[in-house]
């Protein structure tokens, strides 16, 4: 692993976390919008991870860094997922809070403005921002992100399993928030679920784009014919989800709302695929 370390007089606001793995032809527009950001590059620390990448994206932040203090470059072989670089970019992270940023996506100018004011006005571990998806990625219309609200009900929010939100960092580092390395897909909801139960004030920045995420080929949103192994993925589900909440809240309405996102993911996987799979292979998931 090597690294280009930026280096402040002050601790930054916010550390924007990127990992980045062949992104080449996205790449410019998502930096570019971490610093156009009205928040100011003064308050940001910018954390490009590059996850072994062959298509030159490794260069290309390299180049950006180069006159811009305050963006850091961390090289490492490739692990297999977004994991490892995102976990990368906390170990080096120094903000009060921390953003997570895909790669092949960008923000709107005033996200990390809007999104830390509200932190800051509520004292807020966690805070969603409105998403907008382009090039074919298509997000939900949710009447919940019509408005700003400062306090939301974590049963209200525990669907939202991305972790493109801004967290506050204490609160990532007081409960041992790390993600699963190598996994192509799910460490969001598994990192989401413990951040959630964790959590004080949950708040959503709803008046204003905040994030805008796109559909590209080779994407986990793209994916829909990969196979997981189901045993190794109920396990993951069991641990990571389910477990958490059962051992933090108690049994009635609120905890069968948080249950239920983890409980249909799982009752999903009998759905349209699994007569699909071979024979030995649902033997051995049932058993």
């Amino acid at each position: 692993m090597s690294d280009k370390l930026a280096t402040h007089r002050e601790q930054p606001v916010v550390s924007v976390v990127i990992p980045v793995w062949n992104v080449a032809p996205w790449l410019d527009q998502c930096l570019e919008s971490v610093e156009r950001q009205t928040i100011g590059t003064a308050a940001i620390e910018l954390i490009a991870v590059d996850d072994g990448s062959t298509d030159g994206s490794g260069e290309m932040v390299d180049a950006f860094a180069a006159s811009r203090p305050w963006v850091t470059v961390i090289h490492q072989a490739n692990s297999g997922g977004p994991g490892a670089p995102r976990n990368a970019g906390l170990d080096r992270a120094r903000g009060r809070y921390v953003f997570f940023l895909d790669a092949d996506d960008y923000l709107g100018v005033e996200a990390l403005e809007r999104l830390v004011a509200m932190a800051e006005r509520n004292t807020s571990d966690i805070v969603l921002g409105r998403m907008v998806g382009i090039e074919g990625r298509v997000r939900g219309r949710s009447a919940l992100f019509a408005d700003n609200h400062d306090r939301v009900p974590v049963e209200v929010v525990f669907r939202s399993g991305n972790v493109l939100k801004l967290f506050r960092r204490s609160l990532i580092e007081q409960a041992g928030l790390r993600f699963q390395p190598g996994v192509a897909g799910g460490e969001d909801g598994d990192f989401m679920a413990r951040a959630y139960l964790r959590a004080g004030t949950i708040s959503i920045v709803g008046d204003y784009a905040c994030y805008f995420a796109r559909r590209r080929p080779g994407s986990q949103t793209s994916r829909a014919d990969r196979k997981d192994d189901l045993v190794e993925y109920f396990a993951r589900l069991e641990a990571n989800r389910i477990e958490p909440v059962v051992a933090s809240r108690r049994a009635g309405v609120r905890r069968d709302m948080l249950l239920s996102k983890p409980l249909g993911k799982l009752a999903g996987k009998f759905w349209h695929a699994w007569p699909h799979r071979d024979p030995d292979e649902r033997r051995r998931v049932f058993d």
